[in-house]
């Protein structure tokens, strides 16, 4: 266990005396018997020493799993660029000339106009995500109760409207989704306060360190490299494809299709590491008491001895993710029926697997441990807590996914009245959706930090904002099963 970190299941000293041998600190935090040797994070920062303690550089973890991703990197570009190179020698030069002199200026223009357009919808959705934090800072328990009523509405609408055209399957199946959602939202009503506080001290995090979002633009400009030299490569597998029948074409396929789906779950990964090692600081450090850059330590740690972990758990679902993918596009098939239930019962493992990664990462952020470990405490998570960490992430997810929806609606109607366009308007919504999910993903990763800091060591908080700690405390009422005592007056 982790210098200064509680086991699971222990309880404040407040509410129960520790066990006889089990030392506590001069801040009152229980010390486990058992400590992880690392070097600290956070080398003679900040003030809150003691809170900082948790968080340690104890090595590289799940190297095997780094360096197999590096090296289908290197396989990549190696491919990516001999496709480039094959594709220009084989070119007319001539031809080429010819054609670039003809439609450069026209082309040109067009790009130029495109450029200018996702510029502008890009600066409109800032300002619409904008009003949206300022709405969640300043209303969170109006925002998720409204955002969350708005889309039973939605679907009730939606609905009748499949069963007024004469989808009547569609429309009864939707009707009782709809009329499920309505269950769970009447069992999950009594969480909103609770998750109303989470996401209020989420805001509050990422507004006092942007540069968790520029980042996140980094990685994502990263990944739009590797993307296209993705590109290059799977055309070059296609043409090669076509012009010869063979099976290492195959092979090459099911190894591109592999590397698509773990690069984009490596790269949400890392920004969920990132965001979690920065919130987790300012939960045990306190917001008078953070450190000097905690966003870049963490990230530093997400790249280099954490970027293991992160590797392992994206390579899970990346395989879990290629074989649906594999099934879907299977042509032929004469058991239609058992493919669509093996489909089905797929898409839930890949979901869980995913929301059990987000959960098992955080405790990587937080304690640097390679995958398996961190998946062992996730598990002990669960078994404590499960359904008030499913109330509060659905609740959490509705409500961003609502206002991104409805803040690129806006844009992307915007753009269309403007220019009596409907091409405009999908390019100001989809423009305005990305902007959006870029940055309220970083929200959903400080939610799920607070919940599993909160869960697992609720003394932290008690020592770190003890205003925060007394209302998570009273909205909470131990629905977390954390054994929080109450606040100290």
């Amino acid at each position: 266990m982790m210098q200064g970190f509680p086991s699971l299941g222990e309880k404040d000293p407040a509410a129960k005396p520790p066990a006889e041998g089990k030392p506590t600190s001069a801040s009152g935090e229980k010390q486990p018997s058992e400590a992880v040797q690392g070097i600290p994070l956070y080398q003679g920062e900040g003030n809150n020493q003691e809170g900082l303690k948790r968080f340690v550089v104890q090595g590289y973890k799940d190297v095997w799993a780094a360096i197999l991703y590096i090296l289908c990197i290197f396989a990549i570009a190696g491919i990516g660029v001999h496709a480039m190179w094959s594709r220009g020698s084989s070119e007319e030069k001539q031809e080429v000339k010819t054609t670039t002199a003809e439609n450069e200026p026209s082309n040109s223009k067009s790009l130029w106009s495109v450029y200018f357009l996702v510029g502008v919808a890009a600066a409109a959705s800032i300002g619409a995500a904008s009003v949206s934090f300022l709405l969640m800072r300043m209303f969170p328990r109006k925002t998720i109760l409204f955002a969350n009523i708005a889309a039973i509405i939605i679907n009730i609408i939606s609905a009748l409207l499949a069963i007024l055209s004469g989808h009547m399957v569609s429309g009864i199946l939707m009707m009782t989704l709809c009329a499920l959602h309505i269950l769970w939202f009447f069992f999950a009503r009594h969480r909103i306060p609770f998750a109303a506080e989470l996401l209020k001290a989420s805001i509050d995090v990422l507004s006092g360190y942007k540069a968790v979002y520029l980042l996140n633009v980094m990685l994502c400009v990263g990944c739009t490299g590797l993307l296209m030299l993705w590109a290059n490569a799977f055309m070059w597998t296609f043409q090669r494809s076509q012009a010869q029948d063979s099976s290492f074409s195959g092979i090459i396929y099911l190894f591109l299709m592999l590397f698509l789906f773990w690069t984009s779950q490596v790269t949400t990964n890392l920004m969920h590491v990132t965001t979690a090692g920065l919130t987790a600081t300012w939960y045990f450090a306190g917001k008078e008491n953070m450190p000097k850059n905690p966003t870049l330590a963490s990230f530093k740690r997400g790249t280099t001895t954490s970027f293991g972990s992160i590797c392992f758990g994206s390579l899970l679902v990346a395989i879990i993710r290629l074989i649906r993918w594999l099934v879907s596009t299977a042509e032929g098939s004469e058991h239609e029926i058992l493919r669509c239930i093996f489909l089905c019962i797929i898409g839930c493992l890949e979901r869980l697997m995913e929301y059990f990664n987000t959960y098992a990462f955080v405790h990587v952020a937080i304690y640097g441990c390679g995958y398996i470990e961190a998946a062992k405490m996730t598990w002990e998570l669960c078994k404590q807590c499960v359904f008030s960490a499913l109330f509060n992430d659905t609740l959490i997810d509705v409500t961003l996914g609502l206002l991104a929806t409805c803040g690129s609606l806006l844009v992307g109607s915007v753009f269309g009245f403007l220019l009596k366009s409907w091409a405009a308007f999908a390019l100001g919504f989809a423009v305005s959706i990305l902007v959006h999910l870029l940055i309220f993903s970083p929200v959903g990763s400080a939610v799920t930090t607070l919940f599993v800091c909160y869960a697992e060591v609720p003394e932290g908080l008690e020592h770190s904002s003890p205003d925060l700690y007394a209302a998570l405390q009273r909205t909470d009422q131990n629905g977390t099963s954390n054994g929080a005592a109450p606040p100290r007056v």
